[in-house]
């Protein structure tokens, strides 16, 4: 068998051809089979040679869109800026980035599925909550948190899982506004634990992204 001379563009191509299926059929409706059948010139051993399951090919993409969308890498863009304000930025830009939402409201339906959400708090506890909690212990030495140093590990996760996991219209059949007050309370945890992230403009973009999932 030749060897591949483009395997990274070969894997990038599983991964959209996978993600592309998974949201129009959901997760459980897509086998390796329908992979290849969209892929249209690929065998199952050519993809099983780059992942041992449809299950790694899913945490591959929630890899990718970490990587993607990183809060580490955007922070990076604003190295003038104390650590509260570098976190504030990034969410702004992320508000901003039309191709993200587009792809946080794909993939929405997808979280109904025990599965990938599992899948979404593993990735949000081992790869964003480490990532801010960074910039906590940051912020603790420029003085724009007041975090107790002894507790930045679970202040992050604290963080991490109710802006990302919590936040979430369809972790709970709440209406738009009931979650909008979601983003009110988590305000009062945030301030109460020392990272005062959400002002006033952070609440009020905060709100406008939730109800973008409400109003399509």
């Amino acid at each position: 068998m030749p060897r591949n001379k483009y395997p990274e563009q070969t894997v990038e191509r599983i991964l959209k051809a996978s993600y592309s299926l998974f949201i129009k059929k959901g997760y459980d409706n897509v086998s390796i089979q329908d992979i290849v059948n969209n892929l249209g010139d690929m065998t199952k051993g050519a993809i099983y040679h780059h992942f041992k399951s449809k299950d790694e090919i899913l945490s591959s993409i929630f890899d990718k869109m970490c990587e993607e969308y990183s809060i580490e890498k955007l922070v990076k863009r604003y190295p003038g800026l104390n650590a509260l304000d570098k976190i504030k930025m990034s969410f702004k830009e992320y508000f901003d980035d039309e191709v993200a939402i587009k792809i946080d409201l794909e993939t929405m339906p997808l979280m109904h599925n025990p599965h990938i959400f599992a899948q979404l708090v593993e990735t949000v506890l081992k790869v964003f909550s480490l990532q801010i909690e960074e910039l906590i212990k940051q912020g603790i030495k420029d003085g724009s948190m007041s975090v107790d140093p002894n507790y930045t590990k679970e202040a992050a996760q604290v963080f991490s899982l109710l802006s990302k996991v919590w936040l979430l219209p369809t972790l709970s059949d709440d209406g738009m506004e009931d979650a909008c007050r979601k983003i009110d309370m988590l305000k009062v945890i945030l301030d109460a634990i020392g990272i005062p992230v959400l002002d006033e403009e952070m609440s009020k973009l905060s709100k406008q992204y939730i109800r973008r999932f409400y109003m399509g």
